[in-house]
């Protein structure tokens, strides 16, 4: 059985860690993805997909907790 529910998730995990090897920083990486991916979040149904996608490949980073803390002290 395929843990993602869609295959999206599963892309934007896969090219942001890409990204993330490349030597791309995490903000890079997500701005990278987010232009990539421009005509998905412009779809409410598929922004969500695309949001959950980065949030898993951030978790599975460890950088997730990293970014929220940083967007809550500024």
């Amino acid at each position: 059985m395929n843990k993602y529910f869609n295959p999206l998730v599963k892309e934007l995990e896969t090219e942001y860690i890409k990204y993330r090897k490349m030597g791309s920083s995490r903000s890079e990486a997500i701005e990278l993805l987010r232009n990539k991916y421009a005509d998905e979040l412009e779809d409410m149904d598929e922004r969500v997909i695309v949001l959950i996608g980065l949030s898993l490949a951030l978790c599975k980073k460890n950088e997730l907790f990293e970014l929220i803390a940083e967007e809550t002290i500024k």
